[in-house]
């Protein structure tokens, strides 16, 4: 009984011993270098894309100067229509703030964008509920456009102050 116990013991502890890891595979033999094509030509590289934000901010000053519209030098005095008039406009974070003093001498306001291509659309809503549009471009420090207000047409040019 006690070679039983004893062989017992042993098996007990062979199993609670490490373990010899199995052999590794070995890996296969290198192949033979052959004679490999060169790489492909690498296409350029695309030019690097601008992170430089053209900014529009600033204060704008210059005229509203009618067109030419072939309107009557009568019908024209009668609708408002005037020559010309000074404007004033603030661009800041891409908003448009445009003003300038109407045939009556009422400040109008036009409130608007200007896109990062410098392109301007403002708007001012007319005491009837219609509204007047403000188009224009900003280039160069130099706000060029039309402005179409009733039967009154007017070309605006500002500049950068």
């Amino acid at each position: 009984m006690k070679h039983l116990y004893l062989l017992g013991s042993l098996l007990a502890l062979a199993a609670c011993a490490p373990q010899p890891s199995p052999p590794a595979a070995s890996a296969p033999p290198p192949a033979r270098p052959v004679a490999a094509a060169p790489p492909p030509a690498m296409a350029a590289p695309p030019p690097p894309v601008s992170t430089t934000r053209v900014s529009f901010d600033g204060r704008y000053a210059g005229a509203l100067t009618l067109a030419a519209s072939g309107m009557s030098q009568t019908y024209e005095n009668r609708s408002g229509c005037v020559s010309q008039r000074p404007a004033t406009m603030l661009v800041r974070n891409g908003n448009v703030y445009l003003e300038y003093a109407n045939w009556k001498r009422h400040k109008l306001h036009y409130r608007g964008r200007v896109d990062p291509g410098g392109a301007v659309t403002a708007y001012h809503t007319n005491s009837d509920g219609s509204r007047s549009i403000l188009s224009g471009q900003i280039s160069g420090g130099q706000m060029t456009g039309d402005m179409q207000r009733g039967p009154c047409n007017y070309a605006v040019s500002l500049a950068m102050r």
